[in-house]
């Protein structure tokens, strides 16, 4: 099985358990430090320009939330941040078929989330690295005029 059909079909096992989630009664968890990422960010691949006119755009919530569109597909999830440390969990994504190279941007994009594990600010922009200390995402501010 390919890794699309396995993420997809893990985002499919992880919607549909939400469904039926029961609310618990334990202790409240300590609310992520994600507020200073907070705001919508242009997403890059590793420097790559995106596929088409449109940027890439994700939003990062203060409790914690991320929603984005792939150019292809809208998608969501969680992160938290630790220190230096940024993780994305629980991602899941629409299922729409798309023209090949949105697909490659598509795939390329839910990988690198699944890579990122720190982050380091540099000249107004957010580094995403994997284990290694690689670039793999780049966030810059969007500054969508209308």
């Amino acid at each position: 099985m390919s890794f699309f059909r396995q993420f997809i079909s893990g985002c499919f096992a992880v919607g549909l358990a939400a469904c039926f989630a029961v609310p618990s009664q334990a202790a409240p968890q300590k609310k992520p430090q994600a507020g200073q990422f907070a705001g919508k960010w242009i997403v890059a691949l590793a420097g790559k320009a995106p596929v088409g006119n449109k940027p890439l755009v994700v939003e990062l919530a203060p409790d914690g939330r991320v929603s984005g569109h792939s150019g292809c597909n809208g998608y969501g999830g969680t992160f938290k941040v630790d220190h230096n440390k940024i993780t994305f969990s629980r991602m899941a994504a629409t299922l729409m078929a798309c023209p090949e190279p949105l697909m490659r941007q598509e795939h390329a994009l839910y990988d690198a989330y699944t890579r990122v594990l720190r982050y380091e600010s540099r000249h107004g922009k957010v580094i995403l690295l994997d284990r290694k200390g690689k670039p793999v995402l780049t966030l810059s501010p969007y500054n969508h005029k209308r």
